[in-house]
This record gives structure tokens, sequence and C-alpha cells, in this order.
């Protein structure tokens, strides 16, 4: 699965005033981003992703909170746990089925994409990974 995900350690800079985390295309990815979106929870026990993209490359940036994050390629499976306070992001490749799972109410994360929203780029049902 080395070669579907990559976790990426963000840049930081602290100082008495808090931290400046950066992540730079070119150096930690090559995609143009395309599409930004941002999410947050307003329950706990959250469930979300349940879906792949045949195109799209993803980057995960947690914001605030933890989150847990499986990853699904083929027969192989992968979780991986990502913290606000670690400084690191998540990279998904194409074709990775995502599911995440966010326990605390107080969670929020950005997403940046290399391409648009499209549904016919989405894959909603597990069984369908074998068709790709």
């Amino acid at each position: 699965m080395s070669n579907t995900y990559k976790i990426i350690n963000l840049k930081t800079w602290k100082d008495k005033r808090g931290t400046i985390n950066i992540i730079n295309k070119g150096k930690e990815f090559k995609f143009e981003i395309k599409r930004i979106y941002f999410f947050q929870n307003k329950i706990d026990d959250v469930t979300r992703g349940m879906h792949a993209q045949i195109k799209n490359h993803s980057i995960l940036v947690p914001i605030t909170g933890t989150f847990i994050v499986k990853l699904m390629y083929k027969n192989k499976e992968k979780k991986i746990k990502l913290k606000s306070n670690d400084n690191k992001a998540l990279y998904i490749m194409p074709k990775v089925w995502r599911e995440i799972y966010i326990k605390e109410k107080k969670f929020s994360c950005f997403v940046l994409n290399s391409h648009f929203y499209s549904k016919k780029d989405y894959i909603f049902k597990l069984e369908d990974m074998k068709n790709i």
C-alpha cells in the first residue's frame, strides 16, 4: 500500500504566539489544487468518506482534534491516526477507498484536491472497487 498514500510532515514554525504549518506544492505534492473544502463535526462519533475517487488526489490536513483514516486498496488495509497537533497531513492517491472515523465533537479538517467535484469520479460502493 506504500504507493497509495503518504504521510506529509508539515514544515512548522513555533513561537510564543503559536504555530504556523506549511505545505508546499512541488515538495510534498505535485498536483495543481483545484478544490479545497473544510469539514467539522457537530456531534460525537461521526464516520465520513466511505468512498474512493478514480482520478482525484486528496490531502487531509487536521485542524482540530484527532481522527482515524482506514484506507483500502485491493486486498490490503491500513489505519492511520492523525492529530491536529502532530503537524502531519495525509496524501491519498486515486483509487484508494477511505473511511474517516471521528470520535470528537470538536473536530475540523481541510482537504486539498487535484480535481473539481464530479460525481462521476466517485466510487460509493466498496464492492465496485474490484472493477477499477
